[in-house]
């Protein structure tokens, strides 16, 4: 069982952290072509009417036009949604990320909220490098209860900034991440804070 639980956390980490190093090609296909559209703008998360719409077979999201999306399913993702490089010193694109894990198929069915969250939380120090917890707090939006966690680290020499969403539903845990440089997560985090509110289930 330990040897499974320490699984989930790593799994967790490692998704969270993708995109590290970016400078050109990420291995991701955009096929915005095929999946996304203009959209109208929606009141209740004030997204802008040109921002694109990626929906799968669980989750629908929104989505400025110059991200680029990746759905190759990489790093076990749903999919993944990368900004564009500022200029050519930048080295990492912020991203965020949907990942579903199957808790049943684990033995884990029963697993609540707090004991996900809390097995996550007790191992991210032997993970990330000087890794702080900013906030754990549980919320409400839309009719969705999530855990909402924010932590800083160190990842590749990366200063990086986590902002988190996990929620249970169905005996599967869904964790939806944005990962930003901490120096541009003001910035950088108010669109991925956007974009995160913009997801629905199907």
């Amino acid at each position: 069982m330990k040897n499974v639980l320490t699984f989930f956390i790593a799994f967790l980490v490692t998704v969270s952290t993708y995109g590290q190093g970016s400078t050109g090609s990420t291995g991701s296909t955009d096929s915005t072509d095929k999946t996304s559209k203009k959209t109208t703008t929606k009141k209740e998360n004030n997204i802008p009417s040109d921002w694109k719409l990626f929906s799968n077979g669980t989750h629908s999201i929104q989505y400025p036009q110059d991200w680029t999306l990746d759905e190759s399913g990489q790093m076990m993702t749903s999919f993944i949604l990368f900004s564009p490089l500022e200029s050519d010193y930048d080295q990492f694109k912020e991203n965020v990320n949907l990942v579903i894990q199957d808790l049943a198929a684990y033995g884990m069915a029963n697993m609540s909220l707090d004991s996900y969250v809390e097995l996550s939380l007790s191992q991210m120090p032997n993970i990330i490098e000087n890794y702080t917890l900013s906030s754990s707090e549980r919320k409400t939006k839309n009719g969705k209860t999530y855990q909402e966690v924010v932590y800083t680290g160190v990842q590749m020499g990366y200063m990086l900034k986590w902002k988190q969403r996990v929620w249970l539903e169905d005996s599967k845990a869904y964790v939806l991440t944005f990962t930003g440089e901490e120096t541009k997560f003001y910035s950088a985090g108010k669109i991925g804070t956007k974009i995160m509110d913009s997801i629905q289930k199907k």
